[in-house]
């Protein structure tokens, strides 16, 4: 999947004056598209250390700075569209590469051109391209986007491997109506074949909303035609950076070789736990999921099909 970075270890007994053993590792790298937002548990401040929970090296590559998310009632934006180009330049002089590539929140179709022009300069075949669509939730668009910014994602998810969005993202996609109520297996069947005929060969589905209380993350692979529903129940927390956790998740799985359906089943039940614990605390919805009190779990489940 990825060409493995290897780094030597090499333990000197000093008080001998000894070799000892040299031990290989391995630890690919995912150029990783997010903004960064200061406050607030989303895009690269979940990516970074759930990426590296995982055994993989995020690079991150931020679009814009936040002072905050946009779940507070105030924030600043330092728009960073001209400065990407000079880290991209350095990066060629110096000549990097990397495993995997992993983009989220983009704040214009401009970015959008971006992100398709890096997978172009540092992608190959077989590599992992996770697009997260990142523009809609609860039936409704960010705010900042129109539909613009969807015509720019169907287009940009022709160079994606998989991609994540929920049920609204995957209803402006398909340009479908949304509806609040209880989504059947076809409709969710449909939806994920249309995407995937985008170009991504794998399609999860998130946050569908199956009546009774629950949720569920649909996964579709259009190469062997598989499906896998995985069903748990909605708690009633609007939670931020939920979907940028389940994303960076998955790449992290599979990235260490966990099969799709084991790691769509982990990556959903990570974001459920850590939604728990942030209901359980009491605090302010608007600091994010205290995902980090998971992470020991996630690396111990990550570790069960280390290579």
């Amino acid at each position: 999947m990825y060409d493995k970075k290897k780094f030597i270890m090499i333990y000197i007994n000093v008080k001998e004056g000894l070799w000892g053993e040299m031990v290989e590792l391995s630890v690919p790298s995912c150029l990783t598209v997010h903004d960064l937002s200061l406050m607030g548990r989303c895009a690269l401040s979940v990516a970074i250390p759930v990426l590296a929970a995982l055994g993989v090296q995020a690079v991150p590559l931020p679009t814009a700075i936040y002072s905050n998310h946009l779940g507070f009632a105030h924030h600043y934006m330092l728009p960073l569209d001209e400065e990407i180009p000079k880290f991209v330049k350095a990066w060629e002089v110096n000549g990097v590469h990397f495993d995997a590539f992993y983009s989220g929140f983009l704040a214009n179709p401009e970015q959008i051109r971006l992100v398709h022009n890096l997978i172009q300069r540092y992608t190959h075949p077989g590599d992992l391209i996770m697009i997260d669509p990142a523009m809609a939730d609860r039936g409704k668009m960010y705010s900042a986007f129109d539909h613009t910014m969807v015509e720019a994602m169907r287009n940009l998810l022709r160079d994606a491997t998989i991609t994540t969005p929920n049920y609204t993202e995957s209803c402006f996609l398909c340009d479908v109506p949304y509806h609040a109520g209880q989504v059947s297996n076809e409709e969710a069947r449909r939806l994920a074949i249309e995407i995937a005929a985008l170009g991504p060969e794998t399609v999860v589905i998130t946050s569908l909303p199956v009546g009774k209380g629950h949720l569920a993350n649909y996964l579709y692979d259009q190469s062997t035609h598989t499906e896998a529903w995985f069903t748990f129940a909605e708690i009633p927390l609007p939670a931020v950076g939920t979907g940028d956790l389940f994303a960076s998740a998955l790449v992290g799985l599979r990235l260490k070789g966990v099969p799709w359906a084991e790691a769509v089943q982990i990556a959903g039940q990570f974001v459920t736990n850590g939604i728990k614990r942030l209901q359980e605390a009491g605090t302010k919805i608007e600091s994010g999921v205290p995902f980090e009190l998971e992470l020991p779990h996630l690396w111990q489940e990550g570790e069960k099909y280390a290579k």
